[in-house]
């Protein structure tokens, strides 16, 4: 019976390996745990790996079938929604602050997708921007933003709707 349910969460995953995030993913005790929320999602961010293809659905898929078999409930999903939404904010912030010059950005759109995609190359581009870094900010300026990271995470709404 175990395979048969790993096999299932294999398949229902498509390409990404549901189990093995969980099994080697940080454990969040605490939500309002800055630190530990951080590693959590830096490692998913790292573990969908969205750079690799541009493909949202798969990524959406994976998020929502962790949801689907219980690994993560939708109030602690919205802690993390929230999470990434800081981050977006915070690049933003980053943009202006350094006044970056974004050749293949031409509209709020546009913007939002550089946002995102910012988001998707993880934790230590993220980090290295923050500080100015500019062999990070000359990738970032050039960046030719893939539609969307955002497409890839469900809003939270949506399975609170369909309960």
């Amino acid at each position: 019976m175990k395979n048969l349910i790993k096999k299932v969460l294999r398949e229902e995953s498509q390409t990404i390996n549901m189990m093995d995030f969980w099994d080697n993913s940080p454990k969040v005790t605490d939500v309002s745990d800055n630190e530990q929320m951080d590693k959590l999602m830096w490692h998913m961010i790292d573990y969908v790996d969205f750079p690799s293809d541009g493909n949202f659905r798969r990524i959406n898929s994976f998020i929502k079938s962790l949801i689907r078999y219980g690994l993560i409930d939708i109030e602690f999903y919205t802690e993390m929604y929230k999470w990434l939404n800081r981050k977006v904010r915070e690049i933003h912030s980053i943009e202006e602050e350094f006044e970056l010059s974004l050749d293949y950005v031409s509209g709020d759109d546009s913007f939002s997708d550089w946002k995102w995609h910012v988001l998707s190359l993880g934790k230590t581009n993220f980090e290295r921007l923050k500080k100015g870094y500019d062999d990070v900010i000359e990738v970032v300026e050039g960046l030719r933003p893939i539609e969307s990271f955002i497409y890839a995470w469900p809003h939270p709404y949506d399975f609170i709707s369909n309960n």
